[in-house]
């Protein structure tokens, strides 16, 4: 397909997209409590594992995922699509386990919190229990 654009229009609408990552709404709820609850952290910083949130070493310090319970298969809510389509043509189960893998390999502690956790609100208690945890 031939572009209908003349080069100069194509580089004013591609200088308008904003680079950086955007956060989901679960990502902004964590990011929302933590900030209001004053824990210092960062969002999506650039590491090995690629976490979500990362709490400050002053405070415990841990890397946080936000998982969310179809695409990461929680074991509490997750059910096979029963017509999955054939371009996946993989196991979320499998892909999960081998994700867990690769986290552990993480320098630093790291936690998990599901979908269905921030949308009832009991993430906030674990993880302040987790911020007390010692090293």
């Amino acid at each position: 397909m031939t572009d209908t654009l003349t080069p100069e229009r194509r580089s004013a609408l591609m200088s308008r997209i904003q680079g950086g990552i955007r956060r989901n709404s679960l990502e902004r709820a964590v990011h929302n409590w933590l900030k209001g609850h004053h824990i210092r952290h960062r969002m999506n910083p650039r590491m090995p594992g690629s976490p979500d949130a990362v709490l400050s070493s002053a405070t415990g310090g841990f890397a946080l995922f936000v998982d969310g319970c179809f695409w990461h298969a929680c074991p509490r809510h997750y059910r096979p699509p029963k017509n999955p389509r054939p371009s996946w043509g993989h196991d979320l189960r499998a892909e999960e386990r081998a994700r867990s893998r690769r986290r552990r390999l993480l320098t630093v502690r790291w936690h998990r919190v599901w979908e269905h956790e921030v949308r009832d609100g009991s993430f906030g208690p674990k993880i302040l229990r987790w911020l007390e945890e010692p090293r």
